[in-house]
């Protein structure tokens, strides 16, 4: 729905609102009640009335469009003007002319029509010598409705900015959900089918040589397929932690099945929960670009703390001239920035090395 059709008092809501407030026209007719006034003015104050009912029916049912408040505003000012110098009960037509002024302009320039407003007041009463039963109540109803009016449009647009905030918030963290969703998704399927596509090879070759062995590697992507669906269902809940030390046995066998030397060099280490898991997910997809894409036969897996910093490389002898940023090295790379690390690639010495950067104490989450 549009932001403006949002904002919008519905018609029930106008009516209701603007109904109670009809009363105050009550002060208009007083003067019929202690004094028997020539059929010209009877005439003539009826005409107003139904002038008045009209601009103020106008006013509330654009109370969402400021332009249009001006004029029935004025109309109503106007109106005022005709009849204070017959009836002091007039002064009611300058009050309610306040409050739509208070939203048909900007607040500055609302605030100088509401001084106008009551200017014009003190100028009648002086040109006319209308006394205090047309001035005082004129005067402060004009001035009280135009503030309220000013503060009420204050606080509705200050409650819109927090609403639209709100919303906007909301907004980006879905987006970054979906982000998170389908980077994890895509680190996590990726290695996955890696080890489904490479088993489902191996044993292919063991049943045509009729190898007993076969039955194992399909019990193996059998296995895989499992572990793939409770880290999907882990992913998608958003509560997902996974043992550095697990991941690296599981690389080090994606290794080895793949035909790769592996000659990693890992301590073990206490970690952060969270640090443990992105690290993990980084390794893993580097180890399943190495087999994939590097056509390498010798890589390394080296993880140590450098003070502050957990550091994380991966090297391997394949080619690196075609390396292009795909959706695997964005996603590692927008997951250790979330977490204020750095990744870099370097290439030299007949190898191509990946380093993560990871400090101890950050405040992220994977």
């Amino acid at each position: 729905m549009p932001q403006a059709a949002r904002d919008r008092p519905s018609r029930a809501f106008a009516l209701t609102f603007a109904l109670p407030w009809l009363l105050f026209t009550a002060f208009f007719f007083v003067k019929f009640f202690y004094t028997t006034p020539p059929l010209w003015e009877i005439v003539l104050s009826a005409a107003v009335m139904l002038v008045f009912l009209l601009c103020y029916y106008l006013a509330f049912n654009n109370y969402h469009r400021p332009r249009s408040l001006r004029a029935p505003s004025f109309v109503m000012l106007g109106l005022g003007v005709l009849m204070a110098p017959i009836n002091p009960g007039a002064n009611v037509f300058f009050s309610y002319p306040a409050w739509f002024l208070g939203r048909a302009y900007p607040p500055r320039r609302a605030l100088m029509a509401i001084a106008a407003a009551l200017l014009l007041v003190v100028v009648l009463t002086l040109s006319f010598d209308l006394g205090i039963n047309f001035f005082l109540p004129a005067l402060l109803l004009t001035a009280g409705l135009g503030l309220m009016s000013l503060a009420s449009r204050r606080f509705e647009e200050t409650q819109r900015a927090l609403r639209n905030s709100r919303e906007e918030a909301e907004h980006l963290g879905r987006i970054a959900e979906r982000e998170r969703i389908a980077r994890d998704l895509h680190d996590t399927i990726g290695h996955r089918l890696s080890l489904i596509a490479l088993k489902s090879e191996l044993a292919a070759g063991l049943a045509r040589d009729a190898d007993p062995n076969a039955a194992d590697e399909i019990l193996a992507v059998n296995r895989i397929a499992r572990e793939s669906l409770t880290e999907i269902r882990a992913t998608l809940s958003g509560y997902w932690e996974l043992s550095l030390e697990a991941e690296l046995k599981s690389l080090r066998a994606s290794l080895k099945e793949a035909g790769i030397r592996d000659d990693s060099r890992v301590a073990p280490m206490d970690l952060p929960p969270h640090i443990e898991t992105a690290l993990a997910m980084c390794l893993r997809e580097a180890v399943t670009n190495t087999i994939r894409h590097a056509e390498a036969n010798s890589c390394r897996i080296d993880v140590h703390i450098d003070g502050p910093t957990v550091v994380a490389v991966v090297a391997d002898n394949g080619g690196a001239a075609d390396i292009q940023p795909g959706r695997g090295l964005t996603g590692m790379r927008q997951r250790v920035e979330q977490m204020s690390g750095s990744l870099d690639i370097e290439c030299g010495q007949g190898e191509t090395r990946l380093l993560i950067r990871l400090p101890l104490r950050s405040g992220g989450a994977a």
